[in-house]
């Protein structure tokens, strides 16, 4: 049994990937196609980037946000809009979306840098 998300084997009997929650299936499916992100957006800003998330969830597009998981096990922002150790975060987009996501994120405001 395969996890149709993750792409992970399962021994007989398990029913649900215990990770991404989702019922199993019996054949392992084809590795996701190749994606080129590059960054859309840059910001220490914990606010813009929720606001940016929203906005390209909103519209659809995929999205990852570089470097955000580490800011926060490092520790929060010293008065400088990002974590010193790890910098501002990066919003990563699929190369084929940036322009729409760059008109989309046009405007969002002070803090963040569009790419």
């Amino acid at each position: 049994m395969f996890c149709p998300q993750c792409r992970l084997e399962y021994e007989p009997g398990i029913a649900r990937c215990p990770d991404c929650d989702v019922q199993l299936v019996t054949t392992r499916p084809d590795p996701p196609e190749y994606v080129e992100f590059v960054t859309v957006l840059s910001t220490g800003n914990p606010a813009i980037l929720a606001v940016a998330k929203s906005l390209l969830d909103n519209a659809g597009i995929e999205y990852f946000a570089r470097g955000e998981t580490a800011s926060s096990w490092v520790g929060g922002a010293f008065g400088v809009g990002f974590n010193v150790a790890t910098g501002p975060v990066e919003l990563q987009v699929d190369r084929t979306k940036l322009e729409e996501a760059k008109t989309i994120l046009d405007h969002i405001g002070e803090g963040a840098s569009s790419v």
